[in-house]
């Protein structure tokens, strides 16, 4: 008993010699990333903050990266925020762009706004055809002759008549547009829009890599200092998809707009938000600047997409964007 005892208390202290031979800065790193891979992303901040202070420029790029991706991992933005204002001070590309809103600005027009129609068009469309097909093999199945399949495509055919040669297609451009949206799984646009949230969130300084904003995310940032980094960060997805073909699939203006909305009625007076245009002509100008961010960091948005296609993560990606910023080789991406 004592024996095993003995060679316990030998273990431990050989553990405990081997750890007090590492440097102090390894010896942080293993207590932070520790606490991250159990989840416990409050406390590596605390942690962080008391054995480096103010001055966090020796913080380790794997402790920043470990750090970051258990803040996303844990799903909770909050986590996310924390995790980023602790580590602003030793990053070099983060906050680096600024943007602020005049009203003579630049602006661009949103290429869609009609969304649910398009959906509702294409559900009707498809609606119609299965009750149709539906009808047609029962009728099939029990002998039972009725005219309403037929009636169902003679008023598609008339309804597509007239809307080739009264509606100059509007319905049929709904329908394909409702279709696409529907069934059209594209990874590679819906990382061109993760990948643009992301390069735009990060070189505004918006504390939250969540990706794509949300009306839960925006509520965790004080509106009233950093509308205009706000509104940026909700176009570049759209400002991506708008680069493409001119079409949003994966993304809308509805977040930016829904921000606006939100606002207090003294700060919205304030800013001159005094009705629905006014609103609109702010998330045009945040369309605008969105899409000439993306535009001059063209090969940093190439790469971090590429970078994510290949499966890296959040923490990764930051890690690429600052060697760059740093002038230092960037590793190599995933294979």
């Amino acid at each position: 008993m004592d024996a095993g005892v003995g060679n316990g208390d030998d273990g431990m202290y050989d553990l405990r010699r081997a750890f007090g031979a590492l440097s102090d800065e390894t010896k942080v790193g293993a207590v932070i990333e520790a606490l991250c891979s159990e989840g416990k992303v409050a406390e590596s901040v605390q942690a962080l903050e008391q054995v480096y202070g103010t001055g966090r420029a020796k913080v380790p790029n794997k402790t920043k990266t470990v750090m970051i991706d258990a803040a996303v991992t844990s799903g909770d933005t909050s986590n996310i925020s924390l995790v980023m204002t602790a580590l602003a001070p030793t990053l070099n590309g983060y906050g680096v762009s600024t943007c602020a809103y005049k009203p003579e600005a630049s602006k661009m027009e949103i290429p869609d706004q009609q969304r649910q129609s398009a959906v509702l068009y294409a559900t009707t469309f498809l609606s119609v055809n299965i009750v149709s097909i539906g009808l047609e093999l029962v009728d099939v199945t029990t002998g039972v002759d009725t005219d309403i399949p037929g009636e169902l495509f003679l008023l598609e055919v008339l309804f597509l008549f007239a809307d080739v040669f009264l509606w100059r297609r509007d319905a049929i451009k709904k329908v394909m547009d409702g279709l696409q949206r529907i069934f059209e799984k594209d990874n590679i646009r819906k990382c061109r829009v993760e990948a643009s949230s992301f390069v735009a969130a990060y070189l505004l300084g918006v504390p939250l890599l969540c990706y794509r904003p949300s009306r839960e995310s925006m509520a965790l940032i004080e509106a009233k200092d950093n509308l205009d980094k706000l509104l940026v960060w909700a176009m570049a997805g759209p400002a991506s998809e708008v680069q493409i073909d001119g079409k949003l699939i994966e993304t809308d203006e509805t977040v930016a707009l829904n921000l606006l909305k939100s606002l207090p009625t003294s700060m919205r007076r304030g800013l001159g938000l005094t009705g629905e245009e006014e609103a609109l002509n702010r998330v045009r100008w945040a369309l605008a600047e969105a899409s000439k961010l993306l535009q001059f960091h063209s090969g940093l948005l190439a790469e971090v997409e590429r970078r994510m296609l290949a499966g890296a993560s959040v923490g990764e990606c930051v890690q690429f964007v600052e060697q760059l910023a740093s002038g230092t080789p960037p590793s190599p991406a995933r294979a």
